[in-house]
């Protein structure tokens, strides 16, 4: 298999998209992008900003703007937000223009990362941390799932070993 032009990355937040994606382009000699990094440059906010003063709706098409584009770029390692798997057509695009490895991770390690601090929304207001994330995941799990060219579970694997097992199909 000639290596793909682009390697996307995606799961739930705290899931080492970014984190794996980085050592991944670093090995390959390949340029890593975060899309939400793009997000927050093009809207000049953060992620919450985008969500508090302009909702969810809008997030979710600048998000699916920006993968679009990013998608017609060459020898990238692009992480994902975790919601982007929401849009039908998202995941067409990046089943279909990317190799795509879905970093799965246990609920309980997911919330113990999320909790540690990270600049993301509440998506369901008035509910715990550990209500949201097994929920969404429940939800999200199987979206991943079928987007999918490889699964990693980097609740088990170090970031290290997950980029490693990354680059021997490349």
């Amino acid at each position: 298999m000639p290596r793909p032009s682009v390697i996307a990355l995606i799961g739930y937040r705290g899931s080492g998209k970014t984190t794996v994606g980085r050592i991944v382009a670093a090995r390959e000699g390949l340029s890593f992008i975060d899309s939400d990094d793009v997000i927050r440059e093009r809207e000049q906010t953060t992620i919450s900003g985008i969500f508090a003063d302009k909702g969810e709706s809008y997030f979710r098409t600048v998000e699916s703007a920006v993968l679009a584009d990013l998608l017609s770029r060459d020898n990238i390692v692009l992480s994902t937000g975790g919601g982007i798997i929401v849009s039908e057509n998202n995941r067409r695009l990046l089943h279909e223009n990317a190799f795509v490895v879905y970093l799965s991770c246990p609920v309980s390690i997911l919330i113990e990362r999320i909790a540690a601090g990270t600049d993301r929304p509440a998506l369901l207001p008035g509910q715990s941390l550990t209500d949201e994330v097994t929920q969404l995941y429940t939800l999200r799990r199987p979206l991943y799932e079928s987007c999918a060219h490889m699964t990693l579970d980097t609740g088990t694997l170090s970031a290290e070993d997950a980029a490693t097992a990354i680059g021997k199909l490349l």
